[in-house]
């Protein structure tokens, strides 16, 4: 729902002047703004821990996803909605 925030976990690659890549994990808030379709429109409410090494993603970005990408809600009232996985 709009204005909610949810916890998404991104998967951010790196790549090094030497060519070397690594793949980066982390759990970021964003916050609802709109649905389409099946789709959820949101605003990336974190700074990424690897801000220094990426220039790719940042605090404020336009982030796309589906409800399944969702790990965690929290409600504009500021309860936290639990997710039941689905079968």
């Amino acid at each position: 729902m709009e204005g909610d925030v949810v916890k998404l976990q991104f998967e951010i690659q790196l790549t090094y002047g030497d060519g070397a890549r690594e793949t980066l994990g982390e759990r970021m808030w964003v916050i609802v703004r709109e649905r389409s379709g099946p789709y959820y429109i949101g605003e990336l409410n974190s700074a990424p821990a690897s801000s220094i090494e990426q220039k790719h993603l940042r605090t404020g970005d336009r982030v796309v996803f589906l409800p399944e990408h969702v790990i965690q809600i929290y409600s504009r009232g500021g309860e936290e909605v639990h997710v039941e996985p689905t079968p």
